[in-house]
């Protein structure tokens, strides 16, 4: 799994075709996050996503690798114009505190 996240990463990374992006972003929402996976990719792609419905996609994606470095890059969002990108931002974070929790053994069980 880990190979095919990165090759997806990647690919988000060099493509352009909103179609694929999109295609490949929902597949890595599939899959659980993982933070030592090359994310900073994804970050740096937000840029051309920003005007694409698969841009939720990306934030939730950064959301569920309980990255903590990547909360700076989802509060940037939280006062953008469209309410699904903030909603996107704003969820993206919920789950960046809880994976965080979960992996410092903080979350019941």
């Amino acid at each position: 799994a880990t190979r095919t996240a990165t090759a997806l990463i990647e690919l988000v990374g060099r493509e352009d075709d909103s179609d694929v992006l999109e295609a490949a972003l929902h597949a890595l929402l599939t899959l659980q996050g993982d933070a030592s996976l090359p994310w900073d990719v994804v970050v740096r792609a937000l840029p051309k996503l920003d005007t694409l419905p698969c841009l939720s996609y990306a934030l939730t994606i950064l959301g569920a690798t309980g990255d903590p470095r990547l909360e700076a890059t989802l509060r940037g969002y939280l006062d953008r114009a469209e309410p699904h990108i903030r909603a996107a931002a704003s969820e993206g974070l919920t789950d960046l505190a809880f994976r965080a929790r979960d992996r410092d053994g903080l979350t019941a069980r």
